[in-house]
């Protein structure tokens, strides 16, 4: 179904890049916008953070983009941007919001220990409300998270549980009141003030969350590349 919808975008690109006139390309920039948005998941897969803990007071905001080269996978869809800001909250303990497409994730971080590595616990709880291919969407997502390593390097593994709360139909793949996609992730941060974040996280899905009748598992690695300030 995504396939075909891509392709009646393109098709309609095609025919007004011929008429070429001011409001053709004013709707060829929103077709392209609205695209870009469908693509997009109803989860956020990224990460773009380590393991230390902000000091209280201390802010962060930036914005990154996830991506692999394949087709969806249920709510993994193949390009992810994401807004996100943190902020410390006290002693061990900062929070923070992450925007993506038509949702929005807020998460807390615990710094478990310091030392000989950093390492921390983060949860967190998303939520989507928009338009999908087949109709419009209300997700719930919680996030587990363990973080391990430097304020430069860092690794961890990660789970996301999903929930659609809004069908109105019963394809194959949606069957599951609950979908798992558990992950490890690696990552670094360059950078004094303006940081540059790549990153790489690892998920393994089932291939029933495709949109085909196939059945096993899939591994899934999508590469992250994210610009954050430091106030």
């Amino acid at each position: 179904m995504e396939r075909d919808f891509i392709k009646q975008q393109i098709g309609s690109w095609e025919m007004d890049h011929k008429k070429w006139s001011g409001p053709t390309v004013l709707s060829c920039v929103v077709r392209f916008i609205s695209l870009l948005v469908m693509l997009t998941g109803c989860m956020s897969v990224t990460t773009f953070q380590s393991p230390k803990v902000l000091d209280p007071g201390e802010k962060t905001a930036g914005i990154g983009v996830g991506a692999h080269g394949g087709y969806a996978y249920g709510y993994i869809k193949p390009l992810h941007i994401d807004i996100f800001a943190r902020i410390g909250l006290m002693k061990k303990i900062d929070a923070g919001i992450k925007l993506y497409s038509y949702g929005v994730l807020g998460d807390m971080k615990y710094q478990v220990i310091k030392s000989p590595l950093f390492t921390s616990l983060d949860i967190g709880f998303s939520y989507v409300y928009g338009p999908d291919f087949d109709g419009y969407r209300s997700v719930l997502g919680a996030y587990p998270m363990l973080i391990i390593g430097t304020e430069r390097y860092y690794t961890g593994a990660k789970f996301i549980y999903v929930k659609d709360v809004s069908l109105t139909d019963q394809k194959e793949y949606l069957k599951t009141d609950i979908y798992t996609f558990p992950a490890v992730l690696m990552g670094a941060s360059f950078g004094n003030k303006l940081k540059i974040i790549p990153e790489l996280n690892i998920y393994c899905v089932n291939k029933k969350y495709d949109d085909t009748t196939q059945s096993g598992w899939k591994i899934l690695p999508i590469a992250g590349l994210g610009f954050q300030y430091e106030f």
